[in-house]
């Protein structure tokens, strides 16, 4: 008995020994997979491929505020004058001399380092953040009916930001009718001015010691100064998804399992990001259908020759830092430099389109320039360099980029267009009358014309609609079908 005991004993003690080891062992395992996981985030977490460097603003803060506020009041009381500006102040006044030496310095560091003045400053890991949220957002309920009963696509996710601007920091520096952000740095009186009265005078505090606020106030007051936009990644996430459904309906698969996406006008790339975090969702929705694979195919062009390396640093840090690795051999992507409306790029995508086993393409999507509403680069290609007259561009550019996207379209494809009627001094260019007009001599059938949110608020403009009794800004997108 006694001998039972203690073989049993021993048998408990070795079986507690045996769990205590299993127990080190699985311990083990769970941090070295905690620790792979880790380094796996971190290798996630590198470098991102943006031009932009933080600015540095070490002598734009609260307390050089309270500095440059103080030497302006001592300069009006010593003054005794009722009305008070900074043009009283002697030009070597010590604020004159200040302001100056900001004004020199940051004009400086953008042209040598492209930081963003101007503009929302976003690190690596925001921006990331940003893109994650474009890819998960659900686009169910967006389209809306205005008071005419049209079609509206409602930005309630307007704000939605993406960070996209930071790799191309000559946003701010690319004209439209108005002064460029820049072009509020360059002009010395001009941001004297607006930094007095609006920062100064209405204080420091309000932005909450935030360089980058501060500095966007006295840029863009009163439209003085204004950077490019560009195009919403979500609206065309939205479209894409709606033509690849259509195509799914209409044919229940694609030739060799390629989606095929044609942009002839890369613009500042909100397209491309936007088919990108498109990319999880066909995917899911044709496994499903098919139980095959689905490729995406993006195809585009632009002569800015200055950004065109850009559009491949999107598309890599996006696998590299949002969407799943292995799944970036299921996304191409080709990029010219010729124009749209040329002969060449008819050839350049056909020659893609031979490299796919496809034999055209299922959606184009565009936003081209308003002639000479914004001024990209100074490449010659630029379509309002190239055809500096209205009439010219009409017959050389516009005419011949909607001709040639119908000659690339397959049979039910698809163009969403976005372009509007541009006015100026009174004076309407019919833009849009005019692409409607060439859409129908080549063949399109509009189906018919989203009204595309801009913003909310106050609005003078002729595209004006109003939903649930907002009053929105907007601009149409065409939806011709080849």
């Amino acid at each position: 008995m006694i001998l039972y005991l203690l073989q049993e004993i021993q048998h408990m003690t070795e079986k507690k020994k045996n769990i205590r080891n299993r127990q080190r062992k699985v311990k083990k395992f769970v941090l070295e997979t905690i620790h792979t996981k880790r380094n796996s985030n971190k290798d996630r977490q590198g470098k991102l491929r943006t031009l932009y460097n933080k600015a540095d603003s070490s002598n734009f803060t609260p307390t050089d505020f309270r500095k440059e506020l103080k030497l302006y009041l001592d300069a009006k009381q010593d003054s005794g004058l009722d009305s008070f500006s900074y043009k009283n102040l002697p030009i070597d006044h010590p604020l004159i001399n200040i302001l100056k030496s900001k004004l020199e310095k940051y004009l400086y560091e953008y042209v040598s380092k492209l930081i963003p003045i101007g503009g929302g400053y976003k690190s690596d890991q925001e921006i990331i953040s940003d893109f994650k949220k474009l890819r998960k957002f659900q686009i169910s309920n967006v389209q809306k009916q205005d008071i005419h009963g049209d079609n509206t696509i409602l930005w309630h996710f307007l704000h939605l930001a993406s960070g996209l601007n930071q790799y191309f920091p000559e946003m701010l520096d690319t004209p439209t009718i108005n002064p460029t952000v820049i072009d509020g740095l360059r002009d010395s009186n001009r941001f004297l001015k607006i930094y007095v009265e609006k920062v100064l005078l209405n204080g420091f505090g309000r932005y909450k010691g935030n360089f980058f606020s501060a500095f966007n106030r006295c840029f863009r007051n009163g439209n003085y100064a204004q950077a490019v936009g560009n195009f919403q990644p979500l609206f065309m996430k939205y479209i894409i998804i709606e033509s690849f459904k259509q195509t799914l309906k209409l044919n229940g698969g694609l030739p060799n399992d390629k989606f095929v996406i044609i942009d002839p006008c890369a613009g500042w790339s909100g397209r491309l990001l936007g088919t990108l975090c498109s990319m999880h969702d066909m995917r899911r929705i044709y496994k499903i259908k098919t139980g095959r694979q689905l490729t995406i195919c993006y195809i585009t062009t632009d002569p800015n020759i200055q950004v065109h390396g850009r559009f491949l640093n999107i598309a890599e840090d996006w696998f590299d830092f949002v969407e799943p690795k292995d799944t970036k051999d299921y996304f191409t992507f080709s990029k010219d430099i010729v124009g749209c409306e040329t002969p060449e790029f008819i050839e350049f995508c056909k020659s893609k389109f031979a490299e796919l086993g496809v034999s055209g393409a299922n959606l184009a999507m565009t936003s081209p320039p308003y002639w000479n509403r914004e001024k990209y680069s100074k490449d010659t290609a630029q379509s309002f360099l190239k055809y500096p007259k209205y009439q010219g561009w009409k017959e050389g550019f516009l005419k011949g980029m909607i001709q040639n996207v119908f000659d690339l379209l397959l049979d039910g494809g698809r163009f969403y267009l976005n372009i509007a009627d541009i006015s100026k001094s009174g004076k309407t260019t019919p833009i849009a009358t005019d692409a409607m007009e060439l859409s129908r001599t080549c063949g399109f059938n509009c189906l018919k014309t989203y009204k595309m949110i801009m913003g909310s608020g106050k609005v003078n403009s002729e595209n004006k609609v109003t939903v649930n009794g907002i009053s929105y800004k907007y601009e149409p997108v065409y939806v011709l079908l080849k």
